[in-house]
């Protein structure tokens, strides 16, 4: 099995904030929304961690990995999809849920909901936030 090039994710995510900040992603898209979330999460997003102490929101490598596969699907003109295996503890639902709250508060007319397959599922996301 070959080892991935997990600096590739990280590379990726930086590529594409370089061309926002160069003026070559279309104002109003989705990939800069994209981009302004990861500059957001890592300057003012805050979130509680596994022992609940509250913690800059700086992107884990599982984080990185579907940001960047989100950016690369955006800037393709691709709707994003994206589907996480059922691993627990990455953090996939604490990005997810802090890209609904960036997109709610900083663009008009944003709406988002999280669904979970069990009830008891769906109120730990409410306890940890």
């Amino acid at each position: 099995m070959i080892s991935p090039n997990w600096n590739q994710y990280a590379e990726t995510v930086q590529r594409h904030l370089d061309s926002w900040s160069d003026g070559k992603i279309k104002s109003g898209s989705f990939l800069e929304s994209l981009c302004a979330f990861s500059l957001w999460a890592s300057r003012f997003g805050r979130i509680r961690d596994q022992q609940a102490q509250v913690v800059p929101f700086d992107l884990n490598l599982a984080q990185q990995v579907m940001l960047a596969r989100m950016m690369d699907q955006a800037a393709d003109g691709l709707p994003v999809r994206i589907s996480v295996g059922k691993s627990r503890k990455h953090g996939i639902s604490t990005v997810t849920q802090g890209l609904f709250v960036f997109c709610c508060s900083e663009y008009r007319n944003q709406h988002a909901v999280t669904l979970a397959h069990t009830v008891s599922t769906e109120a730990t996301y409410f306890q940890a936030s």
